[in-house]
């Protein structure tokens, strides 16, 4: 809802990320019109995750389901230093 965008917002740093809506497309290639994400400022920092951040996506990525591919970058960027 309208609400729930504006709370997502207000836990967002408006310098760092802003948001926008857009297509995206399930792992089975599915449309799905008008979600919306949170792109960051490239200007903000160096654009890499933190490391909680990244322990969340790949647990998270793996109880979807996602291509192990794609969790392996994920974790290999856990493993560079910042």
């Amino acid at each position: 809802s309208a609400g729930d965008l504006l709370r997502l917002d207000d836990t967002e740093d408006p310098r760092a990320y802003h948001r926008s809506a857009l297509t995206v497309h399930s792992l089975t290639g599915q449309p799905h019109p008008g979600t919306h994400v949170y792109f960051a400022t490239p200007d903000c920092d160096d654009g890499a995750p933190d490391a909680q951040y990244l322990d969340l996506l790949i647990t998270a990525g793996r109880a979807a389901g996602l291509p192990p591919e794609y969790l392996q970058e994920l974790t290999a960027r856990r493993a560079t230093p910042g």
